[in-house]
């Protein structure tokens, strides 16, 4: 069936996670919604009416593979996800027309040993999905861009708004939740003493926590942390008071990264250890400066080159606009 013909019956896709507090779930919704299809949950394709519109269906899957590794839950707890989810995929290839598996990251984020589970997943949706597709174009060739976090239109009133950028020391921050795989201890070990850094974020792991304050404490760094939940209001304000965003994720571990996408939203520049993202996206943006730890030094990291707030904002939306997301989106699903 052609796209205008399923767009013109209102066609159901069902889309797991229904909801969810990372705003990528709900960007997504919206632009599919907007070209005319029906979001709905994953439960609904046990009901008769996903039978009779099944020729008409789309199933579109994120994180299902990572599900089994949630925080603090028991391996009864995650057998019993595996298999939820194996029937939802065994499911979706009966009652839907296509199936669609959005891969996110290498690894859980959680994910602590054992990998048998997510591995096994994995294999189970290259089998039974009909199209993979993932965020960047270096994991894959067939890609949706990362949504920035705000719409084409307020950026565009945001840009209107810029006059000039305060040429000051610049100012650098670690944003999002504070854990391991996030790397933030690799770039405190060779931070330069007389730069001041700040650390936002939320942080469950005490034991990760004390490790960073330790190195802080030891080097003598200019480095303030503050733990907590950071609201929506809080990191904006943050993302508008910094010049430089530092994104220290281990490779292959996350295919690509929120905080990027964040990050340029607001016009920050990014400085990263090296990654096969961090890389692809230097190679893409001279707002992105990638350095190895031991290049953390006061000389390199003062001659890292600003470039403005609304250069920033303005190749981001050239880039990641939520037109892009839409037009790619009428491509998947036609």
């Amino acid at each position: 069936m052609s796209y205008d013909s399923r767009k013109e019956k209102g066609s159901s896709v069902y889309f797991y996670p229904y909801s969810h507090n990372n705003d990528f779930i709900n960007i997504n919704q919206k632009e599919i919604e907007s070209l005319g299809f029906n979001i709905t949950p994953i439960r609904q394709l046990f009901s008769f009416g996903a039978w009779r519109a099944r020729k008409n269906s789309v199933l579109i899957l994120n994180w299902v593979e990572d599900q089994m590794y949630r925080s603090g839950i028991s391996l009864f707890h995650a057998l019993t996800l595996f298999v939820w989810f194996f029937i939802i995929a065994l499911l979706g290839k009966v009652m839907t027309n296509n199936i669609i598996w959005v891969r996110h990251n290498y690894v859980p984020h959680n994910a602590k040993g054992n990998l048998y589970l997510h591995a096994l997943m994995c294999k189970i949706l290259n089998m039974l999905s009909t199209r993979q597709i993932c965020l960047e174009t270096y994991y894959g060739q067939q890609t949706i861009p990362h949504p920035l976090y705000l719409s084409d239109e307020q950026i565009q009133f945001k840009l209107a708004e810029i006059e000039f950028d305060v040429h000051t020391r610049p100012r650098f921050a670690f944003v999002g939740a504070i854990k391991s795989y996030k790397g933030i201890h690799k770039a405190l070990a060779s931070w330069p003493k007389c730069q001041p850094m700040l650390i936002a974020g939320a942080c469950d792991d005490i034991a990760y926590a004390q490790r960073l304050e330790a190195i802080i404490e030891e080097r003598g760094l200019e480095v303030e942390c503050r733990y907590g939940y950071l609201s929506d209001h809080a990191l904006e304000g943050i993302l508008k008071s910094y010049d430089f965003i530092v994104l220290a994720h281990e490779d292959n571990r996350m295919i690509s990264s929120g905080t990027f996408y964040h990050a340029i939203t607001f016009g920050c520049n990014l400085l990263c250890l090296p990654s096969k993202f961090t890389l692809t996206k230097a190679a893409e943006h001279d707002f992105v400066h990638v350095l190895t730890p031991s290049e953390f030094t006061p000389d390199n990291i003062e001659r890292l080159p600003l470039i403005s707030r609304k250069q920033v904002m303005q190749e981001a939306l050239r880039h990641y606009s939520r037109e892009k997301i839409r037009n790619v989106w009428r491509t998947i699903l036609s």
